[in-house]
């Protein structure tokens, strides 16, 4: 037998082996994936393996979807070959792991919605502290119904906890400017006064000091000052103005800036 001939008998044996080797791992595979629920997406940019790293959640440690538990060692084994199945055939795998969630931050301060307040609080509110407005009103030239619907929606009609424990009617924060009492609601300084009547006092002086422009809007355009507010960044509140306007509206607020 020529050397030429020698060389193609052994190339052929060769192939022919190397084929064997590929039909054993596809069945390897193909028994894996039977009892194991794995998800193959076909990747067809990249003849490379890139794992997807989302995981799905599972009842615990060691058992996979269908609930049937594996050793430690099977596991391992399982993961190493489905790797090498993929890594030759072109195919991307989605593992079924359990996923990471991120929880959700604490959060001790319930949000409360003024939505979410019966009338009579509301009402309540109204009655407690419209002749309060009117005078910071009188003093300041804020209208009086900007004041008591900006308290309202702040406050929830006062049923917050920065209303309850600070007297903080309309979550003004500590600034640089702040040296008065404060109180800390959810890892940020709040400012704190002694009583209802300096919470508001403390509301006009604020509205004054950094958004005293809209003075010119007057005591009774409820409806620009309103805008103001939320163009200037009063605070993060989306819609304040729109908010602000249907409160003064819906409880006929604007009846306090004509006293």
């Amino acid at each position: 037998m020529s050397s030429r001939s020698a060389v193609n008998v052994n190339t052929r044996k060769w192939l022919t082996g190397g084929l064997w080797i590929r039909i054993f791992i596809i069945v390897a595979a193909g028994y894996i994936f039977m009892q194991k629920d794995i998800n193959f997406q076909v990747n067809l940019q990249s003849p490379f393996m890139e794992q997807n790293m989302d995981e799905q959640p599972t009842e615990a440690d060691g058992k996979t979807q269908s609930g049937q538990e594996l050793s430690e060692n099977q596991s391992r084994s399982s993961s190493r070959l489905e790797g090498l199945t993929a890594s030759l055939f072109g195919i991307s795998k989605k593992v079924g792991q359990k996923k990471q969630t991120t929880p959700p931050p604490d959060n001790p301060i319930p949000v409360i919605r003024l939505k979410d307040i019966n009338n009579s609080q509301i009402e309540s509110f109204i009655n407690r502290f419209s002749n309060v407005a009117i005078s910071e009103k009188r003093k300041f030239g804020i209208p009086a119904s900007i004041i008591m619907a900006n308290g309202l929606l702040q406050s929830a009609a006062g049923q917050t906890k920065h209303a309850k424990e600070a007297n903080n009617y309309f979550n003004l924060p500590c600034d640089s400017t702040w040296d008065g009492m404060m109180k800390d609601f959810n890892g940020q300084c709040f400012r704190k006064y002694e009583n209802a009547w300096a919470g508001f006092r403390g509301h006009s002086r604020y509205i004054n000091d950094n958004f005293g422009a809209l003075k010119k809007y007057g005591t009774k355009d409820y409806k620009s000052w309103a805008k103001g507010l939320e163009q200037s960044g009063f605070n993060q509140q989306k819609k304040l103005s729109t908010q602000l306007i249907q409160i003064i509206e819906k409880y006929n607020l604007d009846q306090l800036d004509k006293k």
